[in-house]
Formats: C-alpha cells, structure tokens, sequence
C-alpha cells in the first residue's frame, strides 16, 4: 500500500508526521489518514493525489509511481473486462451469421415470351398517354402566358398612363430629394478616476473543487473545499497568506489585477500577498 511505503520511508529517514506538515503544508490528520489507508478521512481523490506527489518529492520517492499505485489501488481495473469483452464479440459473430441471406435462394425467373410482348406493349401506351398530357400541357401555359402579356401591355399601360401625377411623385421625376438632417452624436465627456487600494484586497475563483486554507493578518479567515463556480475575496491589511490542495483549481485576482491560475493540476502551493 502507499500509505505504508510512506510511512516506512518517513521513520526510515527519522522525521515525525509534524516534520512533514511544517516542510510540506499537508495537515497533519491528512498525513495520517495516507498512512493508514483511510480514504474516507482525505478531501477527494484529486487533492489527496496532490498530497501523496509533495508527500514522495519530499522523501525522495518516485512520486509519479506512488501516485499511478494509489489510482489503482482506489480504482481497481476489473479482471472480467477482458471475458466479457470476449463474449460480446462471439455473440456478435453468432448474429451476423444468422442474418446472412441463405445461399439456395431461388433465383429471378423471367417472365414468358406472351407476357413480355404485354409488358412492352402497356409501357408504350403509358409513353403515348404521357406524351399527350405534355402537349396538352404546353398548350395550356402559352395560353396563360399570352393572356397576362395582353393584360399588362394594354389594360395596365393605359391605366398608368391616365393615373394623375401625386406632387411627390412630380418633385421624384424631376430629381429633388428631401433633406434629412443628420443627427449630429452628443458630445460624452469621460472622466476617468485614480483608484487606489489601501492595504491588500485578494479574490479567489474556482474553476474545481480545491482544499484551501487562508489567513487574513495572522488569523485564519478561511478554511474548507471550495467548489467549482465559487469566488471568494478577503481584504488585509498587511498580508493574505493561502494554501491550496489543487493549484490547477484556483484563479488569483490580486487589488484587481488577474494573476491567473496558481498552478498545475494536483499540487500544493502556498502563497503570500503583501500590501505594496
């Protein structure tokens, strides 16, 4: 188990679970709960992921290693995948044969020498059918055609030319165009104002859940698993100092500067901001 390869590396090299607390900012009920195994007592399998790499870093251990053997032991990979899998695909194979067309199929006979001379002599009835609903057709569409070219060049002519001119129309023809006055932009002043920060205003995003820990002048202020979507903000008056279990999760904006994100996925960072 890891938490045994830890603890045995730990006494191996005389250090106390406080020893490594103070060099890695892991509380000590954390260190305690690898140790032993107890997953329930850790805040989520990310952060307690992030623990174990600074935890082997310190001692000096493979931490990529410790952290693939703690996966696995949390999340164990089936041994019946492969079987199953197996199965499936036999079962697959079953089905397809069953659903292939049989082979001794009768094959297409066809038709008789009298009954091919009556299906030729019904397709050229069709054909003549069909060639006389097209010319009947033609004819009735240059008609239509004809009768609105009459209607519009006799009948609508002489109406348009009898329709009196309306006094707008007239000022059209001869080219006059009304003025529009053009809406001139009002004039906007901008006034821009100095902002200034008296002591140290701190906002924390989470893109994640994160374990964070946040002290305000010396005092802790904040000390819990924020979730994904949350934002927090504390304000001193010297120094804001956080520790976070998931750097990859969190999103500082110091007296309203973007300091992005504090780091990688997984690692535990501590971080100091101070009144300039």
């Amino acid at each position: 188990m890891v938490g045994d390869i830890l603890r045995r590396e730990r006494e191996r090299q005389n250090l106390t679970i406080k020893d490594i607390e103070q060099a890695t900012s892991i509380r000590g009920l954390y260190i305690e709960a690898i140790e032993k195994s107890e997953n329930d007592k850790l805040p989520g399998e990310v952060y307690t992921r992030g623990f174990i790499k600074n935890y082997a870093n310190f001692l000096k251990l493979d931490a990529e290693s410790l952290v693939r053997q703690y996966r696995d032991e949390v999340s164990p990979v089936p041994l019946t995948t492969v079987e199953d899998e197996s199965k499936s695909d036999q079962a697959s194979d079953e089905q397809s044969k069953e659903e292939q067309p049989s082979k001794a199929a009768p094959k297409y006979a066809p038709p008789a020498r009298a009954e091919r001379t009556a299906m030729r002599q019904s397709s050229n009835d069709e054909g003549s059918n069909k060639n006389s609903l097209m010319a009947v057709a033609a004819v009735l569409v240059l008609a239509i055609v004809g009768g609105l070219y009459y209607y519009f060049t006799n009948v609508e002519g002489a109406e348009l030319a009898s329709a009196p001119t309306s006094p707008k129309q007239a000022v059209e023809q001869k080219g006059e165009q009304p003025k529009v006055e053009q809406e001139k932009p009002a004039a906007t002043n901008v006034a821009s104002a100095a902002t200034t920060t008296d002591g140290v205003n701190l906002e924390a995003k989470f893109n994640d859940r994160c374990w964070t820990r946040v002290t305000v002048d010396g005092i802790v202020a904040y000390e819990g698993t924020a979730e994904q979507g949350q934002s927090l903000s504390w304000t001193a008056t010297n120094q804001i100092d956080v520790t976070a279990g998931n750097a990859g999760a969190i999103e500082f904006v110091e007296n309203g500067v973007n300091l992005g994100v504090a780091g990688a996925v997984g690692d535990v960072i501590d971080k100091s901001f101070v009144k300039k």
